[in-house]
């Protein structure tokens, strides 16, 4: 049985809704063969990894769902600014992107 800190439940149930949200952003691309799967991970001093991802076309598509992703987080969960961020990683596992919760205006 795994055991989750309060904080690391409270991560990934935004992770999961963070999941819904995107799936939206996404949806209106589904059928494009270029569409890559990018993940999107929280990390503070642990990381919630994302199993599932969103597909995008470009990583800049997916940087720009991550950096609304932790302006939403900056303003519904004020706590998490300066020690929290939102990382896009690729298909490959790589690190492409980290966004720090609260650098970004909504």
């Amino acid at each position: 049985m795994l055991l989750l800190s309060t904080r690391s439940f409270n991560q990934v149930k935004m992770l999961s809704r963070f999941l819904r949200f995107i799936s939206v952003l996404a949806t209106k691309n589904i059928g494009r063969r270029s569409m890559r799967r990018f993940y999107f991970d929280l990390a503070d001093e642990h990381r919630v990894v994302d199993p599932a991802g969103a597909r995008f076309d470009a990583p800049l598509a997916a940087l720009a769902s991550a950096r609304r992703f932790a302006a939403e987080l900056a303003a519904t969960r004020p706590e998490l600014c300066g020690n929290t961020s939102v990382i896009v990683r690729s298909e490959a596992g790589d690190d492409l992107f980290c966004v720090a919760v609260g650098a970004v205006e909504p």
